[in-house]
């Protein structure tokens, strides 16, 4: 893959991707910069102010600084998004889509399958040619058309989907969401057991619901009840078996008690899925700086620079938990907006843990990011050009020669 390129672009910037031919990545981190590696033959890179826009024949990988606005317009590989915690806006990806703890995001068509979890806000998706998994969506989620199989687990806004293979869907329904889930396959739908709603299932083979009241089963196109006192809606379509089964929660934190302000018990797990969010990129972080400082670790013979650039890595550190802690408080902010006041977020005890971003082609021992913050250092008169030397044959395993 070609050489990097990086530009300073501020907290906040807007990106582009015009076409990527080949595979594409994205991850967010705390720097008020983005480097890009590109690998098409005539790749073309724009700045305009904090707007920068990307168009390669090859493979694409983008670190941009967390609270990016991303617009892509075509990728003909595969695409994987991490860390963005500002709005994506996706319009078409030949092959297969992995978004994995981002903000509100819109995806027009994927050919390939589709996997997204952890979005802070809605998500809407037009066409996915393949199977759709879909989890943790602190709003409104819409699949229009899933020509696959279709997974759904803890939506906490409305749910409306449609899926020409079979749905499989773990929801936490509560008063005013309404569900409604077509499939041409089989439908399996879990529910917490003491579940409020009302509940519409037509099928043309079987329907069975169990450990929701009295068990109800039978061929019947069509079987219609309520739960509790009604307060959410359940509607699900399938042109083969409905089987809807009531689950015990998993811990507390998946027992509802719901007050006439409904808003307020919202705006409680809007910041829970906020706080899991952060998790996963602290976490990202951190093993980053680990990274970094088990190279350090062999750097005995120059204590005083080993200690200088710890105090950088944390230096780093503090900036994006700070950089965190104001998306935080934005988000609850917008919680107690009067649109947004259904139901914006939850917890969840035990995620999965976020997928790995694609890794880069191999590198050197001394990554290039490592080089440019030696350069940056020597450059504000923090190394000599000595120390500067002894550090990088330190991380590249070299003699410095006397």
């Amino acid at each position: 893959m070609g050489a990097v390129r990086t530009f300073n672009i501020g907290a906040e910037p807007e990106l582009i991707i015009q076409h990527v031919d080949g595979d594409f990545a994205i991850s967010g981190w705390d720097r008020n910069e983005i480097q890009v590696r590109a690998s098409g033959g005539d790749d073309a890179i724009d700045q305009r102010g904090a707007s920068i826009t990307i168009a390669t024949e090859g493979d694409c990988t983008i670190q941009a600084p967390l609270h990016s606005r991303l617009r892509v317009q075509s990728v003909s590989g595969d695409a994987s998004i991490t860390m963005l915690l500002n709005t994506i806006d996706i319009d078409s990806v030949d092959g297969d889509l992995s978004v994995t703890s981002v903000g509100p995001t819109t995806i027009h068509s994927v050919d390939g399958d589709m996997s997204v979890r952890s979005v802070a806000g809605s998500l809407r998706v037009d066409s996915v040619s393949g199977d759709a998994q879909v989890s943790q969506i602190a709003g409104e989620a819409r699949l229009n058309t899933v020509s696959g199989d279709l997974s759904v687990y803890e939506v906490v806004g409305n749910v409306f989907a449609t899926a020409d293979g079979d749905a499989k869907l773990t929801l936490q329904l509560a008063p005013g969401q309404t569900v409604t889930v077509a499939a041409s396959g089989d439908i399996a739908c879990q529910v917490q057991s003491d579940a409020s709603a009302n509940v519409q299932l037509t099928a043309n083979g079987d329907i069975r619901v169990k450990n929701l009241g009295e068990t109800r089963k039978g061929s019947d196109t069509s079987l219609a009840f309520v739960l509790g006192e009604g307060g959410a809606a359940l509607q699900l379509t399938a042109d083969g078996d409905i089987a809807l089964r009531g689950v015990a929660a998993r811990s507390a934190e998946f027992e509802f008690t719901f007050d006439d302000e409904i808003g307020e018990e919202m705006s409680r797990r809007a910041a829970l899925l906020g706080a899991q969010i952060t998790r996963e990129v602290e976490t990202h972080v951190e093993t980053l700086t680990r990274e970094l400082e088990a190279k350090l670790s062999r750097m005995a013979e120059n204590e005083e620079l080993s200690t200088r650039i710890q105090d950088k890595v944390a230096a780093a550190m503090r900036r994006a938990e700070e950089k965190l802690a104001e998306a935080m408080r934005k988000m609850e902010v917008r919680t107690q907006e009067p649109e947004n006041r259904r139901r914006k977020g939850y917890g969840w005890v035990s995620p999965p843990a976020p997928p790995t971003p694609p890794s880069p082609p191999r590198k050197p021992q001394a990554t290039d990011e490592e080089r440019m913050m030696i350069l940056r250092m020597v450059e504000q008169g923090k190394l000599s050009v000595d120390q500067a030397e002894k550090l990088l044959a330190a991380l590249t395993g070299k003699k410095v020669e006397r």
